[in-house]
């Protein structure tokens, strides 16, 4: 299954060139094709994407058929030809106020929080939730107001952004989003990153909810639920072993390193008083026991493989510490933000809970980016 993933994936890139092109029908094939090859949430999403704009383009020529009727019939060969074929002129796009304010709201918000309209201590579910709500409101199929497909975009990228702790917190300290990092091979070179239509079909599962849409109700199953649950890209016999790959590569050597006695510290405390500095951030210290040097030879190759190792693990100690740190101070200055708010002069304490000490979130900042440089 593994080894169809590439062509999987280059169907699915021809179904989207297919589907803006306008030929719904090659889409439709290429899409059922990638599901076939690889089954994914994301084929399947697109597969339903189709599905509900053929559904949609039946409707508008059933509904213009009235006004041909006493022309001669066509003959059946033409059916393909009049998905591809310039229909009537478009009637005028309608929306109402609330729609527009909607698709405003959106483009003029400073941050993704304030695009999902949510708070910065919000969690996974309260994310996916006002994604959700957004998304429907301001989905094409339903928001017609100008600005709204812009917006629609706008939130699916905030979602992106904000749907997993890590991400929020990568955000929170950079103001950025989180890079990707992409294994290099020909399945991901047409970019990790998912079309606005792709992130709406995997949070709705390739289903949508009873009140959206004329051609999305269509294309519901009978038996279909609407929940929040999102379909495995992988069989379970492929799952499993990922995991049990994992746990054994991971989980094991960490559990019996838990025995071992520390080999640093980063404080100069008991007998840990041998200072020395990262080799590729020197002016990060750390320290070790006096026996250090017996253990971990400088002057040969296996020695210096080892030190390597363990500087990584002291890299990966720092960033924890100064992350802890960071999200302290950060919580005591909103505190005293919030608290200045209602103090008597709240201007002066207003300043003097910005000018609170960040310096932890500084210096993790630096670390990581002089790190990825």
């Amino acid at each position: 299954m593994e080894a169809n993933r590439d062509a999987a994936e280059q169907a699915a890139t021809r179904s989207r060139k297919a589907m803006r092109d306008g030929n719904l029908a090659r889409a439709l094939s290429l899409a059922e094709k990638s599901e076939r090859l690889y089954p994914s949430s994301t084929a399947k999403g697109l597969v339903g994407l189709i599905q509900s704009k053929m559904a949609e383009a039946e409707k508008q020529g059933a509904s213009s058929s009235p006004s041909s009727s006493t022309s001669t019939p066509a003959p059946q060969s033409s059916t393909r030809q009049r998905s591809t074929t310039p229909s009537t002129p478009a009637t005028p796009k309608e929306y109402s106020s609330s729609d527009v304010d909607r698709a405003r709201k959106v483009l003029r918000a400073k941050d993704h929080y304030a695009r999902l309209g949510i708070s910065r201590d919000a969690d996974d579910a309260a994310v996916k939730k006002a994604y959700r709500k957004l998304a429907l409101q301001l989905h094409p199929d339903k928001n017609q107001a100008p600005g709204a497909d812009e917006a629609f975009k706008a939130v699916g990228k905030a979602y992106e952004a904000l749907k997993t702790a890590s991400k929020r917190r990568y955000y929170n300290m950079t103001g950025e989003d989180q890079p990707v990092d992409q294994p290099r091979g020909p399945r991901f070179r047409h970019g990790a990153g998912l079309t606005p239509e792709e992130i709406f079909a995997q949070v709705f599962g390739g289903r949508f909810p009873p009140d959206f849409g004329q051609r999305h109700r269509q294309q519901r199953r009978p038996d279909a639920t609407y929940n929040d649950r999102e379909p495995n890209d992988a069989p379970r016999s492929q799952l499993f072993m990922m995991l049990l790959v994992m746990f054994v590569t991971f989980v094991i050597p960490s559990f019996l390193s838990s025995f071992d006695e520390p080999v640093f510290s980063l404080r100069q405390q008991g007998s840990f008083r041998v200072e020395r500095h990262l080799m590729r951030t020197p002016d990060v210290s750390y320290y070790v026991t006096d026996q250090f040097h017996q253990q971990y030879n400088e002057g040969t190759s296996h020695g210096r493989k080892r030190i390597r190792q363990l500087e990584a693990q002291v890299e990966q100690s720092y960033v924890r510490r100064l992350d802890e740190r960071c999200q302290q101070q950060r919580h005591a200055r909103n505190s005293a933000m919030r608290r200045a708010r209602w103090a008597s002069n709240a201007e002066q304490a207003m300043k003097a809970a910005k000018d609170l000490d960040l310096s932890a979130c500084e210096r993790l900042r630096n670390f990581l980016g002089h790190r990825q440089n």
